[in-house]
């Protein structure tokens, strides 16, 4: 496991995230004609597959300027597309079988954006291990786009789940400080690999994506490491209606409410005999005030 705390560009984050994985007994090379040698468009991407549960997973830079879009007359973005999938093409060197996609907006404008990811350094923290990662990052300003997001990116394997539900054991979760809605609820752009390219907040891969379908527990522990208290680990559900319970992850925590007495980079220790401590993040973003409020893994 490794933590990070830097400014790198985008393409820069999926290499070290591609090299973190490919380098433990875990994972290995999903197709090395994958690389980030190219910056332009959707060049710049890495695929690394899980030998175990045969999962592919791949991180792709979005630098194209008028291709994704949230709607006829909504935002043009830029930013991360996360695809997740059971096969792999190798003729085609593409994603097969069962695919899924999220995507990450966090730079934006009415007309074409400005921001060239190419060049484009993301203040981050990132905690990279054998189960998955954790990313949040903030963008630097721009005056030149008119929409900045914080995000949060969380890519985990877990077994340890509630019960045998006969689904994966890979979920995704992606949230941004004020991603729109229109972004969820309408395709942004054209299809990728056959699917449509939208942001969801959760995804069980292959089972379920949807803006919801977690629920914070009430249950909350006193952090050994700052004396604080925070919420345990959220609940998560293979349905919308939040009643099938599947997994409480640990790569991530929601910190959700602004009355508690956090503040950004706390570092919180679960209680004895976890080792585990997890660093707040409380993240505004260039064009607005709005918090990112979760605490991601930072060891093990």
């Amino acid at each position: 496991m490794t933590w990070y705390e830097l400014s790198k560009d985008l393409w820069e984050i999926i290499d070290q995230i591609a090299d973190d994985l490919i380098g433990d007994a875990a994972w290995q090379e999903g197709d090395p004609t994958w690389d980030t040698t190219t910056k332009t468009g959707e060049n710049a991407r890495r695929v690394c597959h899980h030998i175990a549960d045969d999962i592919y997973l791949a991180l792709i830079q979005s630098n194209t300027a008028t291709s994704r879009r949230s709607g006829a007359s909504a935002l043009y973005a830029k930013g991360l597309i996360v695809v997740i999938s059971d096969a792999w093409d190798g003729g085609a060197h593409e994603p097969s079988g069962n695919i899924q996609i999220v995507f990450v907006p966090f730079e934006a404008d009415n007309g074409a954006v400005v921001a060239d990811l190419a060049d484009f350094e993301i203040d981050h923290k990132l905690f990279t291990g054998s189960s998955g990662f954790a990313l949040v990052g903030v963008p630097p300003p721009n005056a030149s786009d008119i929409y900045q997001c914080s995000f949060l990116v969380v890519v985990e394997r877990n077994t340890n789940k509630i019960y045998a539900d006969g689904f994966t054991n890979f979920h995704i979760y992606v949230d941004g400080n004020n991603f729109n809605s229109l972004w969820n609820t309408q395709n942004s752009g054209t299809a990728l690999f056959g699917v449509n390219v939208r942001w969801y907040r959760y995804t069980h891969a292959f089972t379920l994506q949807a803006q919801d379908a977690y629920q914070k527990a009430y249950l909350a522990f006193k952090s050994t490491g700052d004396n604080k208290a925070y919420f345990m680990k959220p609940v998560l559900h293979n349905d919308t209606g939040e009643r099938s319970p599947w997994l409480q992850p640990e790569f991530w925590i929601a910190v959700s409410s602004s009355k508690t007495n956090l503040a950004d980079d706390d570092v919180l220790a679960m209680p004895v005999p976890s080792t585990k401590t997890y660093q707040v993040t409380l993240k505004q973003s260039p064009d607005y005030t709005n918090y990112l409020r979760y605490a991601i893994i930072k060891t093990e």
